[in-house]
């Protein structure tokens, strides 16, 4: 998920599976904390969520702003 050729909305869309499977398969009911490398965090800085139009905001904020989420540190 720091890949340049993995698109902002592919790698929401991805962390979104994941904290699904977390909440709903597996019923955890707390927020969930998500711990990524230096790398990661620098890309999904800079990303934008939408290459055509940055008003969407980061790959980050959109993270971060998914229901269930404490902290993407």
């Amino acid at each position: 998920m720091a890949d340049a050729a993995t698109g902002g909305k592919a790698i929401v869309d991805e962390v979104s599976r994941l904290r699904d499977i977390l909440r709903i398969t597996n019923n955890c009911s707390g927020m969930i904390e998500i711990g990524i490398s230096r790398e990661m965090m620098s890309y999904w800085e800079r990303t934008p969520y939408n290459q055509n139009d940055n008003a969407y905001g980061t790959v980050l904020t959109n993270i971060r702003s998914l229901s269930g989420i404490a902290a993407v540190y």
